[in-house]
């Protein structure tokens, strides 16, 4: 009897028991929420020529060149979009709906045509393709919500970059064609020379000596304007061969004869380069933080392995500060200087400016908040004392042989290999090297630059933490 009471007992208690967990784990689905597992709605919200706005209606409506079957009224963007061949620097932007935290979708692109596989899976919401050649193309994109469901068939936008005239077949067939009508006629010619010489040779031998020889003078200046029709012909030939050679390839053209403007431009796009380059950089840093943190908390949470964790944060927050300070300098600079143009774009309306960039980074009196000597009150001071301190901070908690071998973040002519030989650029300091009689568009690129070699050694920073991590709790990342 006693034994029965007892099953019945502990039979009891595992029912309580189980109806505890089962009480527990509904009230966590609750709290948690009900799991999104719908796929994400994914779209392609811009594509952009050369990293500056494009309004495509606009484009195509005043450039021949460009067409397109219908333009969507969401995004007004161009179906089936037909580019010429210069034309062949696109950036694609896109964004997935339906999900409950932005911050964590991830994204996947493919452009058929040009990638043989797949991006990595990031964040990031563009993506950036130059130098692409003629041929049609299809660039896909799809998305991952925070639970981790991805969409079933990625998002497709079918384009084409049509060849230049010069690299078809009609081009060939005509080419082809005009060098055989060169042959026969050569030929031809030949043959009538040949006929006409043994009618003179037979003319002369009826006619007296006098007559030979004013015949024979005559014939000899009739040729001599000949070979001069003859030469300058092709030589007209020669360069209108070379100006169309250069209208078919007009990147070219401006590489061989570069302009103001073009060379400006392209500061632009190297600005645009180095800051995909310091997200990309800032992300991965993020990457290797979050899963030092699992590993941690896997080994236990252990007081040294959570001192590391704690040193990788506050180089993080370091990082970012500095990089937030330069994104301040940025904006003033182009506010500064006209504004943005397109609105939103970060492009500055006059690229060429290069006075407020003197005045701004390098200074003239006593402003900025710099205390220090007049002559040196612009930001470019103040950035190479932070950045000198960032180095110095980084090597004073790092060790890796990488780390203590860099000279300088911020280096003046004589301590920079690149510049220390260059008579012109004697005695100047980083500011003035950096920023002196520099466009706008040129400074921005210089602070990106900064911003790119901050967060690409945090990133080195990390992965050094990452190791100790790894040595300690054997959980290797």
């Amino acid at each position: 009897m006693n034994n029965l009471l007892l099953i019945s007992f502990i039979i009891l208690t595992q029912i309580a028991i189980a109806q505890n967990d089962n009480n527990i784990a509904n009230n966590h689905i609750k709290k948690r929420g009900k799991p999104n597992l719908a796929e994400p709605e994914t779209h392609i919200t811009n594509i952009d020529l050369f990293c500056e706005n494009t309004n495509w209606p606009d484009l195509i409506e005043s450039d021949e060149n460009v067409k397109a079957d219908s333009i969507s009224i969401l995004y007004q963007l161009p179906y089936n979009l037909v580019l010429p061949f210069y034309m062949d620097h696109l950036t694609f932007g896109f964004i997935a709906f339906g999900v409950k935290k932005y911050d964590k979708v991830q994204y996947q692109w493919k452009l058929e045509g040009f990638d043989e596989d797949w991006s990595p899976i990031m964040q990031k919401t563009e993506a950036t393709y130059s130098n692409i050649q003629p041929g049609e193309y299809n660039f896909l994109v799809k998305a991952c919500n925070d639970e981790g469901v991805w969409n079933k068939e990625p998002i497709t936008y079918s384009f084409t970059i049509t060849r230049p005239f010069s690299n078809t077949w009609l081009f060939y067939l005509i080419g082809i064609f005009s060098i055989l009508i060169v042959i026969i006629g050569y030929i031809k010619i030949r043959e009538r020379k040949i006929k006409r010489k043994v009618r003179e040779e037979v003319w002369l031998n009826q006619i007296d000596d006098k007559k030979k020889e004013e015949f024979l003078l005559s014939l000899k200046k009739i040729k001599k304007r000949a070979n001069f029709i003859k030469i300058l012909f092709f030589a007209i030939l020669f360069f209108l061969s070379i100006i169309v050679f250069f209208v078919e390839n007009q990147y070219l053209y401006l590489r061989l004869f570069p302009t103001s403007p073009s060379n400006i431009d392209k500061f632009i796009y190297l600005n645009k380069g180095l800051e995909a380059a310091n997200y990309s950089h800032v992300m991965a840093s993020q990457n290797v933080r979050s899963k030092m943190h699992a590993a941690v908390e896997k080994s236990g949470n252990r007081p040294a392995d959570v001192a590391i964790l704690e040193a990788a944060k506050f180089v993080s927050v370091e990082s970012n500060k500095l990089i937030r300070r330069m994104d301040l300098w940025k904006s003033e600079l182009v506010d500064a200087c006209g504004g943005e143009m397109p609105a939103g774009s970060g492009i500055p309306e006059n690229k060429a400016e290069d006075e407020q960039v003197h005045h701004i980074m390098i200074g003239t009196g006593i402003e900025n908040g710099y205390k220090g000597d007049p002559k040196k009150a612009g930001y470019a001071y103040q950035l190479k004392e932070l950045l000198d301190s960032y180095l110095s901070f980084i090597k004073s908690i790092v060790d890796d042989p990488k780390v203590q071998a860099i000279p300088g973040l911020a280096l003046s002519a004589e301590e920079d290999p690149i510049w220390k030989d260059d008579p012109d650029q004697t005695g100047k300091d980083f500011a003035y090297l950096a920023f002196s009689k520099t466009p706008v568009a040129a400074a921005l690129a210089v602070l990106s630059q900064k911003q790119a070699e901050v967060s690409s050694l945090e990133e080195l920073v990390m992965n050094y933490f990452a190791d100790q991590v790894c040595r300690r709790t054997s959980i290797c990342l």
